[in-house]
């Protein structure tokens, strides 16, 4: 899989994709964080890697990870990255966003009874 402008690659085996929020400010990865990346983190900062309670690692979402944990591992990613617009946690609103609510609610106020789903 080539890398677009939208792509950060840490290595050749650990993409992370990134992409724009439609009528927004932001960009939010199109993954959840994986046991890939953050073994890289914590390996690099000589940190215990998280267990992954018999669910697998690799691609898997990193589990078990804590509020001050995700900070530390966002600093390194503005580290290592360094990129225009620093990485952070998305807020609620920008999670309802992405997650496509904005969106579905907007045509559902905007529906009427002959409307069907494309």
């Amino acid at each position: 899989m080539g890398c677009s402008n939208n792509d950060i690659r840490f290595n050749r085996d650990i993409p992370l994709k990134m992409v724009q929020i439609p009528d927004s400010n932001f960009r939010i990865g199109t993954t959840e964080i994986t046991f890939n990346l953050y073994d890289l983190y914590t390996d690099q900062n000589n940190q215990p890697r998280k267990n992954d309670h018999g669910w697998g690692r690799k691609d898997k979402p990193v589990i078990g990870v804590s509020w001050v944990e995700a900070q530390g591992f966002i600093a390194w990613m503005n580290k290592t990255y360094s990129p225009i617009k620093p990485f952070r946690l998305p807020t609620e609103e920008e999670w309802i966003e992405a997650l496509g609510e904005h969106w579905k609610n907007k045509k559902a106020a905007n529906c009427n009874s002959t409307c069907k789903d494309q």
